[in-house]
């Protein structure tokens, strides 16, 4: 409301029900003092990272999931030999979803040790898609600032960066550079930003990021699922050695490599 943004869609039934039993636990005090004590603060504080780690998983698993759709729809492209479409549309539709999930899942990839693999991810399936306006705003929106781009990845971005620049977005009536678009998105990005520091407060691009000192050894485990150059704009053929062995063990790989740094820092979180 402060920031003069449409409102968000109504919390569900099934969560509201939580609010009709008559708990008194967050209403205002005999004297009408609004201040939370300190239990229900620690009760919501916990709550809300409960929310993030839930969200955290549901996204992993959505990842994965989607990167085997992908995987899937691009076999079947290559296995019809007659097929002349640059963009075939299933394919785009599963990429799309599995560099949304990506993107979704950078403000943890500090925590969870894979930021490098994510943004390596993101860059690889963006440079898949055709020039639209959505990996406009996903590659803006992932790479905000390129000095936070890990330094092997660096050139990989600078040259997709230059390629989509010089890209042209076609729409029903018009056409327009990607470089236009991406400047547009960017200044959005930016008064949005600033906004909220205004009305709400500072914001972190990355959640649980551990201090510097802190920070835990790579894990090996996660060095063969790099995608590297595999993506590239004329094949995929290293796709399957690369992010997902075979269709049928992804889940459990994937899923596994995330999962090792994950617990033992859910132990320490707990």
């Amino acid at each position: 409301m402060k920031g003069s943004l449409p409102s968000l869609s109504p919390f569900p039934q099934s969560l509201l029900n939580y609010c009709k039993g008559g708990v008194a636990f967050f209403r205002p005090g005999a004297a009408g003092d609004h201040k939370l004590d300190e239990v229900s603060i620690k009760a919501i504080g916990c709550f809300r990272e409960l929310c993030a780690l839930c969200w955290m998983l549901h996204i992993r698993d959505k990842l994965s999931y989607s990167c085997r759709q992908y995987q899937k729809a691009r076999e079947n492209v290559e296995g019809k030999k007659d097929l002349e479409v640059e963009f075939d549309s299933c394919m785009v539709e599963h990429c799309l979803s599995a560099v949304e999930w990506a993107y979704r899942m950078l403000p943890f990839s500090r925590f969870s040790d894979i930021e490098e693999l994510i943004q390596d991810l993101i860059l690889s399936l963006i440079g898949e898609l055709p020039p639209i306006r959505k990996v406009a705003e996903i590659f803006v929106k992932a790479f905000p600032n390129p000095e936070d781009i890990r330094v092997p990845l660096r050139e990989k971005y600078h040259s997709l960066q230059q390629r989509l620049r010089h890209c042209v977005v076609k729409g029903p009536q018009t056409e327009e550079m990607m470089s236009v678009i991406m400047h547009s998105i960017h200044k959005v990005r930016v008064k949005a930003l600033k906004r909220v520091q205004r009305n709400i407060g500072s914001f972190e691009m990355n959640i649980w990021e551990p201090v510097e000192e802190e920070k835990p050894a790579e894990v090996p485990g996660f060095d063969r699922f790099s995608l590297g150059t595999s993506l590239s704009r004329s094949t995929l053929t290293e796709l399957g050695n690369s992010l997902v062995h075979s269709d049928a063990d992804t889940a459990d790989t994937f899923s596994e490599a995330l999962s090792v740094e994950e617990k033992s820092r859910i132990r320490v979180y707990q």
